[in-house]
């Protein structure tokens, strides 16, 4: 217990513990900053209460540094809003545009000069890391892959095109970045879950043993419904060979990448449905699963279709929990295996009321570094489709 931090924390913690027991005082510390929520009622009485516990103790406040109470305050380092708490339920959080800034100037500074060594990547990783903890979902988080390889792998120092579609991204992403939503208290009123299978099939070679890779995407979704049974979507779509090109050439399978494609276009699918909803998303594929339920990917394909999903979620504010599903457990494997004799027969016995639904998958290849597409006009065929489909 000698350590720094140990011994400076030991009497912020000490005071934190007093202020709980003796006063009924909702108060927590960060090193040496307090954070107290109370009653509206309660005026400034917590405060005081625990400035009067440090000044009997000898270790009197800083007046300073102090906050009067409100609404919206700033706590260490961004913005925090419980005005909504009371009628809505949701405390919302969110960073400080400078800090915003100063990432998107060291990285465009790194750009020009061709040139990023790992500390500055470092640097930079840690003030994403702590800006991205305070967005919605996970949006971003696999976008700074090309740091993290930077950081422990890299022995050129260059700006790479990789960095290059990472900038791009965040220039896109954190002058708009969406405010962390923190439900707080009963979920009660909110509507039942949407359940959703997706799943993706995979053949390599042809039946002449020719590469020739070809995979199917499907989906199963179960939308509950007020006034009577809930409604059942279900879709499936073919990727060819020129689209799976758009993935890593070297990859001996592409199931993963097919998985989490799949994953991904249910949701810009019907984006009218899913919209402030939440989700139990079922998927057989443990590599997929993980790499969207953190938000993070090792491969360079996967982490581009991560974040575009996480930057859908955080749009469509999204509240998603992922599970496993055995494979034969998965109903979503029946549309994924559509060419296969036999497939949509089973599926349709089983699920006669399901009707097709919407499908919308982006092009492959913006995904990619150097590919035809980038991410705004992803989001830009996106917005066109949803307008021309006169979904609300």
């Amino acid at each position: 217990m000698t350590a720094a931090v140990l011994n400076f924390n030991r009497f912020p913690k000490l005071m934190v513990a007093m202020s709980r027991s003796l006063l009924a005082l909702a108060v927590d510390q960060y090193f040496d900053d307090y954070m107290i929520v109370d009653l509206r009622a309660a005026g400034c009485s917590g405060q005081d209460s625990l400035s009067f516990l440090h000044s009997m103790a000898g270790r009197p406040f800083d007046s300073e540094k102090h906050q009067s109470m409100a609404p919206v305050n700033t706590g260490l380092g961004v913005h925090i809003d419980v005005s909504a708490v009371h009628d809505d339920g949701v405390l919302i959080v969110s960073s400080k545009w400078h800090r915003c800034l100063s990432v998107l100037t060291m990285l465009r500074e790194a750009a020009r000069a061709n040139f990023l060594p790992p500390g500055a990547a470092s640097t930079i990783h840690g003030k994403l890391g702590f800006i991205l903890s305070t967005a919605y979902g996970r949006v971003g988080k696999a976008a700074a892959q090309p740091l993290v390889q930077r950081m422990w792998h890299d022995t050129d120092y260059a700006f790479t095109s990789q960095m290059r579609h990472m900038l791009e991204f965040f220039e896109a992403l954190l002058p708009d970045l969406p405010a962390l939503t923190i439900r707080v208290g009963s979920s009660q009123g909110d509507e039942p879950p949407i359940v959703v299978y997706t799943d993706a099939s995979f053949r390599a070679t042809a039946a002449d043993g020719t590469r020739q890779p070809v995979a199917e995407l499907g989906y199963h979704v179960v939308v509950p419904r007020s006034d009577g049974p809930p409604t059942l979507l279900y879709h499936s779509h073919r990727l060819e060979q020129d689209a799976l090109a758009a993935f890593s050439s070297t990859a001996a399978t592409l199931i993963m990448q097919c998985e989490i494609a799949a994953a991904t276009w249910v949701y810009y699918s019907a984006p009218h449905i899913f919209r402030s909803r939440r989700v139990i998303h079922f998927i057989d594929n443990t590599g997929a699963l993980s790499a969207l339920l953190h938000g993070y990917a090792r491969k360079l394909d996967c982490a581009r279709m991560v974040n575009s999903f996480h930057l859908l979620a955080a749009a469509l504010r999204l509240r998603v929990y992922f599970e496993w599903v055995p494979s034969l457990a998965n109903v979503a494997d029946l549309p994924s295996r559509a060419s296969e004799p036999g497939s949509m027969y089973v599926y349709h016995k089983l699920f006669p009321d399901a009707v097709l639904g919407p499908s919308f998958l982006p092009p492959l290849d913006a995904w990619l570094p150097g590919g035809a597409s980038s991410l705004r006009s992803v989001m830009s065929a996106y917005g066109s489709w949803v307008a021309s489909s006169q979904l609300p």
